[in-house]
């Protein structure tokens, strides 16, 4: 198994972070997520840029705190959990852990799901900016 830590200082308060990340009818700030779809409020599909098609299962929403779920597509199997906390009254610290299990043998591994998980911080920070 892969485990891959990293976390940001986000410039904004704790609720607009977690409204943002959580939207999940809202995703179209993801630069690399061609189209998503809600299925219902534990299950949710997003197809990337290159048309993989992930499907998450919800497993934990706290709000304010805590967003986990688990993701799988024809190439890995995996966990993600996103811990939010307060910095100060403008800045949010937020914390992922993706876990995660290759189905193929692919040069993509590790550094590829660090790249995905840095562009997704970017991303945020420039749609944080744009609120």
């Amino acid at each position: 198994m892969i485990i891959i830590n990293n976390e940001e200082k986000l410039n904004d308060k704790i609720e607009n972070v977690w409204k943002l990340v959580t939207d999940l009818n809202d995703q179209s700030w993801r630069n690399h997520i061609q189209s998503s779809q809600v299925i219902d409020n534990k299950h949710y599909q997003e197809i990337n840029d290159q048309g993989l098609k992930t499907t998450i299962i919800i497993i934990n929403k706290i709000e304010n705190d805590v967003f986990e779920f688990n993701f799988t597509n024809d190439e890995y199997d995996g966990h993600w959990l996103a811990k939010f906390d307060v910095m100060d009254d403008c800045t949010t610290k937020l914390h992922i852990t993706a876990a995660f299990e290759m189905k193929k043998k692919t040069m993509f591994v590790k550094n590829g799901f660090n790249k995905i998980v840095k562009q997704y911080f970017s991303d945020l920070n420039d749609a944080l900016k744009k609120e």
